[in-house]
């Protein structure tokens, strides 16, 4: 079984390169996975020397881009302040080798929300009233015409353009794989943000909230015959129901979509087309890539395998375009993830390998027994391999574990 662990360019920065990379095949992996695109945020770094509360540049990429690549996509790439000072991707592959590692390149891709730049006229120019940046105008936009602000929707042909572009631009460089994350549609989260107890306890409205009708999903939707405009009142008056505070049966989506039918008898085809439109952009994807480079797709990024069609990543669907489906560490144990396994092998069937991504440490493996059962759990039902979790986010507790799995 093949052991993987995701690293940031910032945590070879803080490190060093040659420290980092010692380091690394210390814990007896065979690759490293490298970020190549993160959308930000913040992040806990528990052994930094400084910046243990980091905060990553919003929505760049971790090497230097080709500009004249890009010049007429509104979703153009901008290289990170980091990759100035050094292109990681440039230099770490051939190091990496030296110790017997490959490099994989890592996207997260869809969430994407760069930083506003201010606007400079020229002079006697009147300032623009009511205008959107390109990028604002690709969002995902739900059944009552919010944007998803910070979500590209995968259905619009500029963004599938910009992910398959993106991923074959890395390709300039040694990287034996790339893993492709959060290429789905987004897993719309409310809980915590004023106002959003009212649906405390109806999953269904929540996912609702946050499904796409944007111009590019209907036209998909309609092709297939499905009739989005009533479609979208029913779920408008479902969802307006449930925020009304009145009591109301939910559907269970436990299961899968198909109790949705309840609101709209077409709901759970609208749904379900949405791991088409996925699915055919990781066909895209592979289709561009040179034919030695492997092409991994995570399965959703919160739910597990049954689960995934939520961000329209069906396993069954990804397995068709990618050489690897690569589980997110959202099984809070063992027996779960057994479970998880079983339903991505039988949905993968022959057309691409499995594997998972885990955690050492919290929130699901707290002692070392924990993990390693997880470990071995994978390695018993034929996993492709296990990517350990955040280099940098490790516990140094926690980080010692991954050479005791691995027999380093």
């Amino acid at each position: 079984m093949d052991h993987a662990i995701e690293v940031h360019p910032w945590d070879l920065a803080e490190e060093g390169t040659e420290r980092a990379l010692a380091q690394v095949a210390a814990l007896g992996v065979q690759r490293i996975s490298l970020t190549a695109a993160y959308p930000g945020g913040r992040l806990l770094r528990p052994r930094a020397a400084a910046e243990k509360l980091y905060f990553p540049e919003r929505s760049v990429v971790y090497y230097r881009p080709d500009k004249a690549r890009w010049a007429d996509s509104p979703l153009g790439p901008r290289g990170a302040e980091l990759v100035l000072v050094e292109d990681y991707f440039d230099t770490l592959p051939i190091r990496a080798r030296r110790e017997g590692m490959t490099v994989e390149a890592r996207f997260v891709l869809l969430p994407y929300t760069p930083p506003v730049a201010p606007v400079v006229l020229r002079r006697g120019e009147p300032a623009p009233i009511g205008g959107r940046a390109p990028h604002e105008k690709l969002y995902a936009r739900n059944a009552f015409g919010d944007d998803l602000v910070g979500y590209l929707c995968p259905s619009r042909e500029e963004v599938r353009a910009y992910v398959v572009r993106l991923v074959d631009e890395i390709t300039r460089y040694d990287v034996s794989s790339v893993s492709i994350e959060a290429c789905g549609f987004p897993a719309y989260r409310v809980a915590g943000i004023p106002g959003a107890a009212v649906l405390d306890g109806c999953a269904a409205a929540e996912f609702l909230l946050g499904v796409c009708f944007c111009d590019a999903c209907r036209a998909r939707a309609e092709a297939e015959g499905i009739e989005t405009s009533p479609l979208a009142w029913h779920v408008r008056n479902f969802v307006g129901r449930m925020l009304s505070g009145e009591p109301g049966d939910c559907p269970d989506i436990d299961e899968g979509p198909e109790a949705l039918a309840d609101i709209d008898g077409q709901l759970p085809e609208y749904v379900r087309l949405r791991c088409q439109t996925v699915g055919s952009m990781v066909s895209d994807v592979r289709a561009a890539l040179r034919a030695e480079v492997r092409l991994v797709a995570a399965a959703g990024s919160r739910y597990p395998a049954a689960g995934a069609w939520r961000e329209g990543c069906d396993v069954e669907r990804l397995a068709e375009g990618a050489d690897e489906v690569r589980l997110n560490d959202g099984a809070p144990d063992a027996e779960a993830l057994l479970g998880d396994l079983a339903v991505a092998h039988e949905r993968a069937g022959q057309k691409a390998a499995v594997s998972v991504r885990l955690r050492p440490g919290p929130p699901w493996a707290t002692t070392y027994e924990a993990f390693a059962e997880r470990v071995s759990v994978a390695r018993n039902l034929g996993a492709e391999g296990v990517t350990f979790a955040g280099y940098g986010e490790l516990a140094l507790a926690h980080l010692k574990w991954i050479p005791r799995v691995t027999g380093a």
